[in-house]
């Protein structure tokens, strides 16, 4: 299997701004043992700040270009740069205190941050069409974080050839903050890689001062959750076929993780709501907002409970590759039992102390003793004993050709419960037919604030 390493990948946690603490207005001083060290904050207006301490004087950040900041009250130690992300270490190197203890769930990306590293896919805003003010637009979906639209992408080099792609608006709290910046970085890294397959294709990206834009590859097959709950309400001799593509989806989904493992990225929100299908009915991983490089020290403060592995709900700074393998098990699950909702009779707050006592996700009708024990390995509630992708992907390799497909179609797969919705999901956890969506997970979300 071709080991699809990206060269001089670069190192994405370095994107954030470090130090940041989050909104002045909202937060608290006595939440915080370390009361001595610097700390960024941000404003409602979007304005920045930087404060030594907990009764410490504020100091204005200006940047336009570059960063500028005085950090004595004689204003004769001034910081000034261009990444704000190199804001704190200058800091620390000229007044000798330094950074307060680090503020889980609170990040902040700086636009001059965001071009250094993605600068080379900022399109062109009249290179994109798209009409959201009249009945001509199509409204692909609407998630926490924005909206996606149906639109046009027209070739800077031949203005003749245009094609379909989806565009993620992101509204933007400020012109500087950006607020969906690393799904950029993430998308960015795989651009044109040999590799990349099986993730969702990046077109590029521009913004506003209101608005970032994310740029994909439209995907008129929708998400893998949406196909699954169709297969579920049309129960008949496709399914057949349907059946012979729940390993397929499986393989290439593992395919497509085990770049994400090789080059040292999680995904950390890896669900059939976040894979999607193209024209070809092949697998496109999508939905990076929430991904971090391997012992990355910023958190999100935003996890999806029942696709989260044990660790990760006791500790969210646990997140590591093995987590993502877990959330990999109950994609798996989620296949094969038609995009049923997992740990649908758990509410989520029980679902971490059911899990350390060893619950698990029943086997769905009809699955493969492979697929099985395939979720089994992924389920470890040691994080070391469950399988890397690279083994998933070796073992899927090796049972293919001797893999058991039935010549009838399936049975239907069990009715939902009756507390449950339409095909067995509530509403919240519908997804939307399109090439991006937005979990809103709000009863078992663990939520902080989030740029």
């Amino acid at each position: 299997m071709p080991f699809y390493f990206i060269k001089e990948l670069p190192d994405l946690d370095n994107i954030w701004t470090e130090g940041y603490y989050g909104d002045m207005d909202k937060f608290s001083d006595v939440e915080q043992a370390d009361k001595k060290g610097w700390r960024i904050f941000t404003k409602n207006d979007g304005s920045l700040f930087l404060k030594k301490g907990v009764d410490g004087d504020l100091h204005k950040v200006t940047y336009e270009d570059q960063y500028e900041v005085s950090v004595e009250e004689s204003g004769r130690t001034v910081c000034k740069g261009r990444l704000l992300s190199e804001l704190m270490q200058d800091v620390v190197k000229k007044t000798g205190t330094e950074k307060a203890s680090r503020r889980m769930g609170a990040t902040l990306i700086y636009k001059q941050d965001l071009l250094y590293f993605v600068g080379r896919f900022r399109l062109k805003s009249d290179s994109i069409q798209i009409k959201d003010d009249d009945n001509d637009s199509k409204n692909l979906g609407k998630g926490e974080f924005g909206e996606v639209f149906l639109g046009k992408y027209c070739d800077s080099k031949n203005s003749n050839v245009t094609r379909q792609v989806a565009i993620k608006r992101v509204k933007q709290e400020s012109e500087y903050a950006l607020t969906g910046g690393m799904e950029l970085a993430v998308l960015a890294t795989f651009s044109g890689s040999d590799g990349n397959k099986y993730l969702l294709p990046f077109i590029g990206w521009y913004s506003d001062r209101n608005n970032l834009y994310v740029v994909t590859e439209y995907m008129p097959n929708g998400c893998l959750q949406e196909r699954l709950k169709s297969v579920f309400l049309n129960n008949n001799e496709k399914n057949h076929i349907e059946r012979i593509n729940q390993y397929r989806y499986v393989f290439q989904i593992a395919l497509g993780m085990q770049v994400m493992e090789e080059n040292k990225l999680v995904h950390r929100d890896l669900a059939a709501r976040n894979i999607f299908l193209d024209k070809n009915n092949d697998i496109k991983i999508g939905d990076f907002g929430l991904s971090r490089p391997f012992e990355s020290q910023y958190s999100s403060g935003l996890i999806a409970v029942r696709w989260t592995a044990p660790e990760v709900l006791a500790n969210e700074n646990e997140f590591e590759n093995r987590a993502d393998v877990w959330s990999f098990g109950v994609v798996v699950w989620e296949i094969y039992s038609f995009g049923s909702l997992p740990y649908s009779d758990v509410p989520g707050h029980r679902l971490s102390a059911l899990l350390q006592e060893g619950k698990r996700l029943d086997r769905p009708v009809n699955t493969p003793d492979k697929m099985a024990t395939l979720m089994e390995r992924c389920w470890q509630l040691k994080p070391e004993e469950r399988l890397s992708f690279s083994d998933i992907v070796k073992d899927l390799t090796e049972s293919k050709t001797s893999n058991n497909q039935t010549d009838q179609p399936p049975p239907p797969p069990p009715p939902p419960p009756r507390n449950q919705m339409g095909v067995g999901f509530d509403d919240e956890e519908r997804c939307n037919k399109n090439a991006w969506t937005e979990h809103e997970d709000e009863k078992d979300a663990i939520k902080g604030e989030r740029f």
